[in-house]
């Protein structure tokens, strides 16, 4: 990997209200067993942000970086933005992966994906691509089989890593070649920009008490 990804970790938990008809003091977000608060508006915005946006995460090879998400906030707001990167990193929300953050295989070993809304099959018209979002609904996000894979067994690993391992071996099988952690990352990022999953702390990271807040 020769660029820096940015990701966002945590559950997103919504607005906080210290008072019946008071405006929200804060945004909160889960991460491990700690509720990390956001507490400004470009915090929210950062963290938001760092999830990418769906048409730049289909882009074969691409990778989302710090200098995306800043470039994209100070389009909507002035702020302090590499500030404000710094705090959300130092809190746990954030995590740079690459050259200049933490390495992709410490990185995997310390992260899972928690999978986000139901499946809805595979489409008559394009039978070869898997369908994501809620029922009833359009499909928020239409994605191959790899990546449709990575979603539906997150669950039942413990770690990034776990996924990486069972992609290598699924991947002939789907008719891919392994592309190890960096094409892990790149399908993980595609499931985040679309709003189908969210990444937390492993759960050896929870219960050794590395989350921070």
């Amino acid at each position: 990997m020769t660029d820096t990804w940015v990701f966002p970790v945590g559950h997103y938990l919504g607005p906080h209200h210290p008072a019946a008809g008071a405006a929200p003091d804060s945004h909160r977000v889960r991460v491990g067993d700690e509720v990390v608060r956001l507490a400004t508006g470009a915090e929210l915005l950062v963290w938001g942000l760092a999830h990418g946006l769906p048409a730049a995460s289909s882009t074969p090879g691409a990778v989302w970086t710090r200098d995306d998400v800043i470039r994209l906030a100070a389009e909507r707001v002035t702020a302090d933005f590499s500030g404000v990167l710094a705090d959300l990193l130092a809190a746990g929300a954030l995590v740079e992966v690459g050259p200049d953050g933490v390495a992709p295989a410490v990185f995997a070993r310390s992260h899972r994906l928690r999978p986000l809304l139901s499946g809805l099959g595979s489409g008559a018209g394009r039978p070869d691509r898997y369908r994501i979002g809620v029922f009833g609904e359009e499909p928020v996000a239409v994605v191959d089989v790899r990546v449709f894979d990575l979603w539906q067994w997150a669950t039942r690993v413990g770690t990034l890593a776990d996924l990486n391992e069972m992609q290598a071996l699924t991947g002939p099988l789907l008719g891919d070649d392994d592309d190890g952690v960096p094409g892990l990352l790149h399908r993980v990022h595609l499931l985040l920009a679309n709003g189908c999953g969210y990444l937390d702390v492993a759960a050896s990271r929870v219960a050794t008490g590395a989350t921070s807040t």
